[in-house]
């Protein structure tokens, strides 16, 4: 007879029916006491019908978690540059930065 963990799903939200949550992007992101959090945006037509970034969620994570998570999002990113799905911009040429402007200018 086959152990009892076998024949648990997976990922155990599959089995809860929690739906997939969708974003547009990330809003911002802080660190405080060793845990990210990254608030969530969705776009949504304002009263001006432009689209303006909604706050619909964040997702929080311990700092080595978030570290990770990085490394695999850069691991996608080269392999789909690899595959000529993405190209890497040009970094920019330090002879043509533009100085800020000083601060009470």
């Amino acid at each position: 007879m086959a152990a009892s963990y076998l024949r648990q799903p997976l990922n155990p939200y599959l089995a809860m029916n929690i739906p997939p949550q969708f974003t547009d992007g990330i809003g911002n992101i802080t660190l405080i006491d060793g845990i990210v959090r990254l608030d969530l945006v969705d776009l949504r037509t304002g009263a001006d019908n432009k689209p303006a970034p909604t706050h619909s969620a964040t997702l929080a994570m311990p700092l080595p978690g978030f570290l990770r998570a990085v490394d695999q999002m850069n691991q996608v990113v080269s392999r789909l540059v690899e595959q000529g799905v993405l190209t890497r911009n040009a970094p920019p040429r330090a002879d043509a930065a533009t100085p800020a402007p000083a601060i009470g200018s």
